[in-house]
């Protein structure tokens, strides 16, 4: 399996959407016939028993035929985005019976890729029960990011995205946050919002 691994709000979860958004528009993922995103916080999947519980939101007769093909097949062609393992109980992963462990083991659809994203301190469990083929840090933005995302909102107006560059270099506490792509939303909200009011604009 892929281990994603990231800090919080980095954008794991985007990145898992990304994947799915994009499925039929990157040539990597057009070789899946199947990408299934599993959010691992939801207590439905938590609690699956099986592949129906965590494939199928609504249980119907052709849902049913689709996992049994799914199962018959061991996974080929499937892609299987499990996102945020940290919020899963460590008692299912260890629990050699469970569902999550059938998976990355491959006990259970051994020929599907599993990409599983998660924020550090679950790593060394993932990695120390199972051997990732691959392991990916997502950083978050870069200061070229950030400048990207200032110019989509306050467009080509160089007063005002001069003013935000100086608003963040003026304070290491700020700009070091903003390699966090919400931070930098909250941060260009906040500079837009107290410039256009014509008040101070807080650096704490």
């Amino acid at each position: 399996f892929v281990l994603v691994e990231g800090a919080p709000g980095v954008g794991k979860s985007t990145f898992a959407w990304e994947l799915c958004r994009r499925w039929d528009q990157v040539e990597a993922l057009m070789r899946y016939s199947l990408v299934v995103l599993v959010k691992i916080r939801d207590k439905r999947v938590q609690q699956a028993t099986g592949l129906v519980d965590i494939f199928c939101h609504v249980d119907t007769d052709l849902q049913r035929a689709v996992v049994e093909e799914v199962i018959a097949r061991g996974g080929e062609g499937v892609l299987l985005i499990m996102d945020g393992a940290d919020e899963c109980p460590s008692s299912l992963w260890k629990d050699g019976t469970s569902l999550f462990h059938q998976l990355l083991s491959g006990s259970l659809l051994p020929k599907a890729t599993a990409l599983v994203t998660t924020r550090p301190s679950a790593s060394a469990t993932l990695v120390s029960q199972w051997k990732p083929q691959k392991r990916i840090e997502v950083l978050g933005f870069m200061t070229k990011h950030i400048v990207q995302y200032a110019e989509s909102i306050f467009g080509s107006d160089r007063e005002v995205l001069n003013g935000f560059h100086k608003y963040i270099s003026s304070s290491p506490s700020i700009k070091g946050l903003l390699y966090i792509p919400l931070n930098t939303v909250i941060a260009v909200g906040v500079y837009r919002e107290y410039r256009e009011n014509d008040r101070p604009i807080p650096v704490t």
